[in-house]
């Protein structure tokens, strides 16, 4: 019996689901609330901030980052800019 594959799993593990971008190159390491998340992502799996701010439809905003310690570690500006929610609203996704 066959298996239905819904999605390609990425080649690497921190590659992004959606542009198969390398999530920790991009220094995009993060974790948004379980119930965010599982609004748009079926499965496990990482996306760039780009791509899961294309699947909400919507930009990230501080309130939907969890308190843990990933969240406090150095990240990209674009990840930068939507944990504090300053920024150029205008910056390439």
């Amino acid at each position: 019996m066959s298996q239905l594959r819904l999605f390609e799993p990425p080649r690497f593990p921190d590659d992004c689901l959606d542009c198969g971008r390398d999530t920790f190159v991009l220094c995009e390491y993060y974790m948004v609330s379980d119930e965010l998340w599982d609004s748009v992502v079926f499965g496990r799996g990482l996306l760039c901030i780009g791509c899961l701010e294309a699947r909400l439809g919507h930009r990230l905003d501080p309130a939907d980052f969890i308190d843990c310690p990933c969240n406090r570690w150095p990240g990209s500006r674009r990840l930068e800019s939507r944990r504090r929610g300053a920024g150029d609203h205008r910056e390439a996704a």
